[in-house]
């Protein structure tokens, strides 16, 4: 009788020191690794951030219709802002087939006015243009954008460094999107 305790004591213990090394060796793992490489990179990292609306413009014009929104988003960085407005304007892009989409990202703080959401008012602004007409829209080619690295300051404006993105970067995000989701309803209709 007491040969079998210990032997079951034994067996338990080795489960429990197994399970340890086991889990150690798993969280070891992730560490070196990255979580990113095990569980796959985050919503965020590949389509950005939630957003909101606060103003969108409908222009029509010869070549045809002209879509601007402004957009608050929960990004604190540059990248994933870009992503974000990418990401908006292609659902635009994709529900309304319009001859320009331009998106632009803007601090929560930043006064609700259109007038006031331009320049440094601006985080990130990705522009589409799917079906060049102009010279001038052929040389831009069909993705161009912006952003400014860090995060807005109080009085919501930008004062980071500008990034131009390249055609090729903006592509290859938009290649990543496995879902085309746009901001929240709007929340102020600007002109």
């Amino acid at each position: 009788m007491q040969v079998r305790k210990k032997r079951i004591y034994r067996i338990g213990l080795g489960i429990v020191f197994g399970s340890l090394v086991l889990c150690g060796a798993g969280g070891a793992a992730a560490v070196y690794i990255g979580p990113g490489k095990i569980l796959g990179p985050s919503y965020e990292e590949v389509h950005g951030s939630e957003c909101r609306t606060v103003a969108a413009t409908k222009t029509k014009d010869s070549d045809g219709i002209w879509i601007r929104q402004y957009i608050v988003a929960d990004a604190q960085d540059d990248l994933t802002r870009m992503r974000t407005a990418l990401r908006v304007a292609e659902s635009i892009l994709k529900e309304q087939s319009p001859h320009l989409v331009q998106v632009s990202v803007v601090d929560a703080g930043n006064p609700g006015t259109v007038a006031n959401m331009r320049g440094r008012a601006i985080g990130a602004q990705v522009t589409i243009i799917p079906k060049p007409v102009t010279e001038a829209e052929s040389n831009s080619g069909p993705y161009s954008g912006i952003s400014i690295q860090g995060s807005a300051s109080t009085d919501g404006e930008f004062h980071g460094i500008r990034f131009e993105a390249m055609r090729e970067d903006l592509e290859a995000m938009a290649s990543k999107f496995e879902e085309l989701k746009g901001c929240a309803a709007v929340s102020g209709e600007g002109a």
